[in-house]
């Protein structure tokens, strides 16, 4: 009942040092946090209830979004990312890509396969995040852009 759904909440939290901890994530997620690179390795601490990770400043994660069905979307401040998301998301977000655009975040929904997503232009990724940044908003059915 409501005690179950309390051990299935998940979170991440990003300090502003790197520091970073989470709890009943997806697994992808999980070993992405973990992984790193071999150059940025994260020192993890592994408990019954919660991980955490000091990660070296470049390579901490800047954006995490979770969403439904062990879905994620994670940036790292190195520009890297890692995600698991729902089919009609992914090519959307291949499609941004492949047009030459700068997928910044993938906001998704926790109870439903709706999304929003950061991106800019080529000539506007060197800018920082700003007013530029367009944002696109899929719903689950519609058709892929």
């Amino acid at each position: 009942s409501s005690n179950a759904s309390v051990e299935k909440s998940s979170w991440v939290v990003i300090g502003k040092d790197g520091y970073v901890k989470w709890k009943n994530v997806p697994q992808g997620l999980h070993d992405a946090l973990i992984a790193q690179d071999a150059g940025h390795s994260a020192s993890a601490i592994m408990d019954s209830n919660t991980t955490s990770a000091a990660f070296v400043a470049a390579s901490a994660p800047c954006e995490v979004s979770l969403g439904i069905g062990g879905t994620y979307f994670v940036r790292f401040l190195d520009g890297r990312v890692d995600y698991s998301l729902p089919n009609f998301v992914a090519d959307v977000f291949d499609k941004f890509e492949s047009d030459g655009k700068f997928v910044r975040n993938v906001a998704l929904h926790v109870d439903t396969y709706d999304c929003l997503i950061r991106y800019s232009s080529p000539e506007e990724m060197h800018s920082g995040i700003g007013s530029d940044d367009e944002w696109y908003e899929k719903k689950e059915g519609q058709g892929v852009i």
